[in-house]
């Protein structure tokens, strides 16, 4: 058997063994450091990369922000110009159509009746004062009256007042109501 003789001294050994593991500790703390700097690089990439993402956010929340405030005026707009329409159109519903009126009115204009006021009420009411210039007058406006009883347009047709002057002249009022 052969035994190997070593030179190197006990101390030496020890010495050698923590050289080794200083070597090792140097290259691991070398590997660590790598690692901690590739690490670094990579968050602070990230986190650029994100920073950039957030001002491109930003700059379209801006962007949004200005759509809506404008979409927000036209909104408006829409809103006073439909609430304006509705009035209008409300005001055109609840008008009266003075036509029926007046063509009433003028078929009561009968040779010799001198109408002297002529008065259209609110809802479409008629009242008519004015002179007879004889009986048939009268009565030519009497038939008038009558015509248009007959074709309903008014409720009531009423004579308030009718006199007579001393000239022989026929003085009387005619309301005409809905």
């Amino acid at each position: 058997m052969s035994k190997g003789i070593n030179l190197i001294s006990q101390e030496g050994r020890e010495r050698l063994r923590i050289a080794k593991i200083r070597l090792k500790l140097k290259k691991f703390s070398y590997f660590i450091l790598g690692f901690f700097i590739l690490f670094t690089v990579v968050v602070f990439g990230f986190f650029f990369l994100y920073q950039r993402e957030l001002s491109t956010n930003e700059r379209q929340i801006s962007l949004l922000k200005s759509q809506i405030e404008s979409f927000n005026k036209v909104e408006s707009l829409l809103v006073t110009t439909t609430d304006r329409s509705e009035k209008i159109n409300k005001i055109l519903n609840e008008r009266i159509s003075y036509v029926e009126v007046l063509s009433a009115c003028s078929s009561l204009m009968v040779p010799g009746f001198i109408p002297t006021a002529i008065e259209i009420k609110s809802a479409g009411e008629l009242k008519i004062s004015g002179t007879c210039e004889d009986l048939q007058s009268l009565t030519n406006l009497n038939e008038r009256v009558e015509e248009i009883r007959l074709r309903r347009s008014y409720k009531e047709i009423v004579y308030p007042q009718v006199s007579r002057t001393a000239a022989g002249k026929y003085l009387l009022t005619l309301e005409l109501k809905k």
